[in-house]
Order: structure tokens, then C-alpha cells, then sequence
């Protein structure tokens, strides 16, 4: 094992803590075997839905933010429906935890959702990926900034953290700078820098999910499908109150490509795998291992989706990036390694 660390039952460590604050006492928790084969399916889940949004958002006219609330919608209904049958059944939040739950919403399902769409219109699907793939560092370092999980500079593990860190950004710069030099390139410049922007974002805010959800998780006020449930509507709510301000008048959803089969059937495997089943599993894992020890498994997306992206879309993968993506992995690997010494 990895030496994966919990923090002890008690009291749920605040998000936001006092620098001066020590952080709290962990101890060594053994992780549940099915950890490792559920965050596999939900690498190569999220892999499948990245290649079939980057298609559908260059051949057919689909608004990202209307596909991701209609998607968000479908998956919060699903998940309720799965919170219903759990044995405490749909509880309604604590109003201590109603703001844990607006952010989680917002950086799983707002950054992490709409963000992705918009970013795969402008930049290739191996860029987002590699990018994608840096969410470790993200999650570690806010994790060290909200006094989570702080990093000690002056140990081993420590160390081997920040050259991990290292590694895997160093890895994303060069496969980046690649693809904006000309290799994968699908948009002008501008479009790209852009895209890249956006899927920084979508890197970003899903690296802080799995923090929010396992302190959602440490409080034991709300069961793993509650958390979930609410987390995604409170997403959905998000995202639809941002659906006024992009449209004028004039939209006419009927007019879009948004009801043709191919969409409508992306848009249930989106909701049904992609979301709900997946965010499902990825908070059973949370309440069995770390936040760290889950976002570790997004390099297999990396390689998961530069192998789809090549069989199926043709995309070669030049030598420059082929050691980018290396350099990704191993790094991220250091991050996950660090955790047991």
C-alpha cells in the first residue's frame, strides 16, 4: 500500500485553517481493496467522455453550457433516486454545510464540467488531458494552503513531493507547448490560449473537489449518496443561473442541434456513467482512502485518453509529447509514493 493517511474520527478538520494551526493528528488507516479497481473505472470512464464531448463539440453546434446543466440535471435526478434508496434515505443539509456543498458544486460541476466542454472546443484532447492530469498537484497544494494537509519541506516525503510536483509540470509544459507549436492544433492562437485557460480552471476546481467532499465526508452529518446527490444539484443550480445571462432573446433551443440522437445518447452516458456512477464511486473512495490517494489515479486518464484519442480520432502522438507524458506520470507517481515514508 501506499501508506495512505486519515485523518482521525473526531471533530472534521476546518477548510480554511489559521496558519499558525498545527494540522490535525492522522493515523494510518488501511485503504479498501476496491479502491484501486473503482477509481480505474472511473479513469477510463472519464476518458471515454472526454474523446465523445471533444467530437461533439467541433462536428455539431451544441452549447456547452446548456449540454453540461441538462447533464447535471439527469445525473442529480439519478443520484437522488440513489440516495433514496440508501438507509437513511435524501436528508436534507445541515445549514452549516450548505456552503461546503455550494463549492463542491461549483468546482466539481461548474469548473469541472462546463470548464471541460469549453476547454476541448478550442484546444486538442491530449492537451486538456495532460492538463487534466496535473490535478494532484492542484489538490496538494491547496491542500498545504487550507492547512489540510501541509507539506514538510525539511522531510522525505516532503521532498519527494515537490520534485513530483515538479516533474509532472515540467512534463504538462512540454507536451503543451507542443501542441500550441503546431501539433494537434485546433483552433487560432487566441482560441487556444483560451482552451488552455479554461481547462487550467477545470484543473483547478476539480482538484478542490475531493478535498470538499471528504470534509463533507469527516462532519458524518450526510452519508456518501447525499454528498453526492447535493453536491451535484447544488452544481446544477449554478450552472442554470448562468443560463439568463448567456442567452439573449433571440436562443432557440429547438433551432440547435441539441435534441439529434447522437447527442441526446451522449448526453444519458454523460449523466448516467460519467457522472453519476462515477462521482458515486469517487466519493465511496474518498470515505475508504485520502484525497491525495484518489486524484493520483488521473495520470491513467492521460494515457487512457492519448490511446483512445489515437485509435480512434487519429491523433499522433509525437516523441516530445510521448516524454511529457512520462514525465507527467512518473511525477505524479512520486506524489502518491511520498505518502509512505
Amino acid at each position: 500500500m501506499l501508506g495512505d493517511q486519515e485523518v482521525g474520527l473526531g471533530e472534521a478538520t476546518p477548510l480554511i485553517a489559521h496558519a499558525s494551526n498545527r494540522p490535525p493528528k492522522i493515523k494510518q488507516t488501511k485503504t479498501h481493496f476496491l479502491v484501486v479497481p473503482a477509481l480505474f473505472v472511473v479513469q477510463l470512464s472519464f476518458s471515454a467522455s472526454a474523446i465523445l464531448q471533444s467530437v461533439m463539440m467541433r462536428e455539431v453546434e451544441v452549447d456547452a453550457a446548456v449540454f453540461t446543466f441538462a447533464r447535471c440535471a439527469l445525473s442529480s435526478v439519478i443520484l437522488f433516486a440513489m440516495a433514496a434508496t440508501s438507509s437513511s434515505g435524501v436528508v436534507l443539509p445541515r445549514a452549516e454545510d450548505v456552503g461546503m456543498l455550494l463549492l463542491a458544486g461549483i468546482c466539481g460541476m461548474y469548473f469541472g464540467q462546463l470548464y471541460l466542454l469549453l476547454a476541448l472546443k478550442h484546444v486538442s484532447v491530449l492537451n486538456y488531458a495532460v492538463i487534466s492530469a496535473l490535478q494532484p498537484v492542484s489538490t496538494m497544494l491547496v491542500g498545504h494552503m487550507a492547512s489540510i494537509e501541509l507539506i514538510d519541506v525539511g522531510s522525505r516525503a516532503g521532498q519527494l513531493k515537490l520534485l513530483g510536483v515538479l516533474l509532472a509540470v515540467c512534463g504538462g509544459a512540454v507536451i503543451v507547448g507542443n501542441q500550441a507549436g503546431g501539433s494537434g492544433t485546433v483552433s487560432a492562437p487566441g482560441d487556444v490560449v483560451l482552451g488552455n485557460l479554461f481547462a487550467i480552471l477545470f484543473m483547478l476546481g476539480a482538484g478542490c473537489y475531493p478535498l470538499l467532499q471528504k470534509q463533507l465526508l469527516l462532519s458524518g452529518r450526510l452519508n456518501q449518496a447525499n454528498i453526492t446527490a447535493w453536491g451535484m444539484a447544488s452544481g446544477t443550480a449554478v450552472i442554470g443561473l448562468t443560463l439568463p445571462v448567456r442567452f439573449s432573446d433571440s436562443f432557440d433551443i429547438s433551432n440547435s442541434a441539441f435534441f439529434t440522437f447522437a447527442v441526446m445518447l451522449v448526453l444519458f452516458y454523460m449523466a448516467l456513467v460519467a457522472s453519476a456512477l462515477s462521482y458515486t464511486m469517487i466519493t465511496w473512495a474518498l470515505d475508504n482512502s485520502s484525497p491525495v490517494f484518489v486524484i493520483t489515479f488521473s495520470p491513467l486518464q492521460l494515457v487512457m485518453t492519448a490511446s483512445f484519442a489515437a485509435v480512434f480520432m487519429g491523433d499522433e502522438v509525437k516523441v516530445a509529447e510521448l516524454l511529457g507524458m512520462v514525465s507527467v506520470c512518473v511525477g505524479l507517481w512520486m506524489l502518491a509514493a511520498s505518502r509512505a515514508f
